[in-house]
């Protein structure tokens, strides 16, 4: 054994010494912070002990506004996990606490994205403190894109014991420092979600399975809520179908009144163009519908940052976003895609033919190819290690 892995497998065998408990969501939920999650642990097992603390209740039925919580997939993403937490009993919130207490963790990871768990934050947070274990908080969304007082009262009642954040984009870090300005803050890149690609199809096999036929392909994928701005990429859509032989997918389970959207693609006159799929996609069909598409947009008028963008570089896909929240800090203008003003319909509708215009297009993957080691699960846990305080590998 050379030097140099000896000194590796020794600083492996010290950290494995570390304990850190992720509480969190995991299968069978289902999402994208689901899947965050779950691929964050695996990718901690590998140099932490690692204990996984997760759900056996998200919501109650009532409050959530889809078909199902749950993952029914036939490609589950999961891990060893002990799901106590149920998110209206606080009596499993204490257990949660004292499982990561007896399980000997220093360091316990939690994941914000939504107040609705606020007190559940709350108070596992408190208890950990008083068991001298450092709570973390990786936040997805500092605040909600449907912003509240009451909704920045809960957040700043969720992180009151917590000094340790890490954050994915500037503009959440803004956030972040305005609810809690003497909070320790690091930055580090959403990674990619490279658990998608089931079925490494070529463009043409994924564009006969979905029976397009036009030579260029749109796609719209994830959640459709109002913040998303679907209806300003409809319209864009609509200024650029007559210059383009092109099909716009619009693909994810409606948030929103889907009755607006599908009476406006009738309004102007794109029913023949435009293919809805209102569903959420289960994990080994979400590739067919990027290999199928020449580019992603995310026409959003707010936004912290998103995984869909992370999605579509683990399968070389670029992106066309507009310049809401934090997505400028991921997609590179003319690099690895095009950012267009929010809210604007003719600016998105000339990145669309700027796009198609480039006499390039596979420069954009080759460029998303030099991207993606910042955007490594590896990289993450290297940005926490040093929130945690633990030794950097030499």
């Amino acid at each position: 054994m050379t030097h140099a892995l000896l000194f590796d497998s020794l600083y492996t065998m010290k950290n494995k010494q570390k304990k850190i408990a992720v509480i969190g969501i995991t299968y069978p939920f289902r999402g994208g912070i689901s899947h965050y999650t779950t691929i964050l642990a695996r990718s901690l097992r590998k140099l932490y002990d690692v204990t996984f603390i997760s759900f056996k209740r998200q919501y109650p039925k009532i409050l959530f506004p889809g078909v199902t919580q749950y993952d029914y997939s036939a490609n589950t993403i999961k891990e060893e996990n002990s799901a106590i937490i149920d998110s209206v009993n606080p009596l499993t919130w204490l257990k949660a606490a004292r499982k990561a207490r007896d399980f000997g963790a220093e360091v316990a990871i939690f994941q914000w994205y939504n107040p609705f768990f606020a007190f559940v934050v709350y108070v596992v947070t408190r208890q950990l403190k008083k068991y001298g274990v450092k709570p973390v908080i990786i936040c997805h969304n500092v605040i909600p894109h449907e912003a509240s007082i009451f909704n920045r009262i809960l957040t700043k009642i969720a992180f009151l014991h917590c000094d340790d954040f890490l954050v994915h984009s500037k503009a959440d870090m803004d956030n972040l420092r305005a609810i809690k300005s003497d909070a320790k803050i690091l930055k580090g890149y959403h990674p990619t979600y490279d658990v998608f690609d089931y079925e490494s199809s070529s463009e043409g096999e994924a564009r006969a399975k979905l029976g397009i036929t036009e030579g260029k392909v749109i796609l719209f994928f994830g959640y459709i809520r109002k913040y998303k701005g679907l209806d300003v990429l409809i319209e864009a859509f609509a200024k650029v179908r007559g210059k383009l032989k092109a099909r716009l997918l619009i693909v994810g389970e409606f948030y929103d009144d889907k009755k607006k959207y599908t009476e406006l693609i009738e309004k102007l006159g794109l029913t023949d163009s435009v293919t809805i799929v209102d569903e959420y996609v289960p994990n080994e069909a979400v590739s067919q519908y990027y290999h199928a598409s020449d580019v992603v947009i995310l026409p959003y008028t707010s936004a912290s940052q998103s995984g869909i963008v992370q999605i579509a570089y683990a399968l070389g896909k670029p992106i066309i976003a507009t310049d809401a929240g934090g997505l400028p800090d991921v997609v590179i203008d003319g690099v690895t895609g095009y950012v267009v003003k929010k809210r604007d319909v003719a600016n998105l509708a000339d990145g669309i033919m700027r796009f198609y215009g480039d006499s390039d297009l596979k420069r954009f993957n080759q460029n998303i190819t030099k991207e993606l080691e910042k955007y490594s699960w590896d990289s993450l846990v290297e940005t926490l290690s040093n929130l945690f305080g633990y030794q950097e590998r030499p």
